[in-house]
């Protein structure tokens, strides 16, 4: 556990720095003025260590809302998985969910009147657009989509940014999406 919070951390500072060293070169600040390679590689002085907590800390502020939807969306993908390849991790975690709307195996039958094909869908919408409130694993996949969706809307883009700070800021948010789907499967269902 004490090794994989140490590696975690560590991940996240290195994302943190990259980040900002990328969104700051992006946004205007050149710190090849300030820094030589040999600073870099032994000794960052205060002044550049400074910028980059900055920038880093005004990406964070600006993209606050998409991060914190696409850190659940890894949480709900983490559940998504756990329902349909491990129950037994989802029914530890959630010992009172009711199997006949989370067990994968069980629940197939919730989109038809009966628990039946042949009888038609249970009402209308019941087996394709309001598939989502008839089991848990639709509920998952659906919360994940829209997650993604209201973190896409909810960026703080600007249409002057260069290709290259979009790229990291997807490679970024694509993480932070890891990390939720890290802590899940390793902290709240220890898989």
């Amino acid at each position: 556990m004490k090794s994989f919070l140490t590696k975690f951390i560590f991940a996240l500072l290195c994302c943190a720095l990259f980040a900002g060293v990328v969104s700051g070169q992006t946004r205007g600040i050149n710190y090849s003025d300030t820094v030589t390679p040999k600073q870099i590689e032994f000794n960052i002085s205060p002044s550049v260590l400074y910028s980059i907590t900055n920038v880093s800390k005004q990406y964070l502020s600006d993209n606050k809302y998409s991060l914190a939807c696409f850190f659940a969306d890894g949480l709900l993908d983490c559940t998504t998985e756990m329902i349909r390849y491990d129950k037994k991790a989802f029914f530890r975690v959630f010992p009172n969910a009711n199997p006949e709307f989370w067990d994968i195996n069980l629940c197939g039958g919730n989109k038809w009147k009966g628990g039946l094909r042949e009888n038609g869908e249970a009402f209308p919408g019941s087996s394709s657009f309001f598939a989502w409130t008839r089991d848990g694993y639709h509920l998952t996949r659906t919360g994940s989509s829209i997650l993604i969706c209201i973190g896409q809307a909810s960026k703080n883009s600007d249409a002057n940014q260069s290709f290259k700070y979009r790229l990291v800021d997807a490679i970024i948010h694509q993480s932070v999406k890891a990390i939720g789907y890290t802590i899940a499967e390793r902290l709240i269902y220890k898989h």
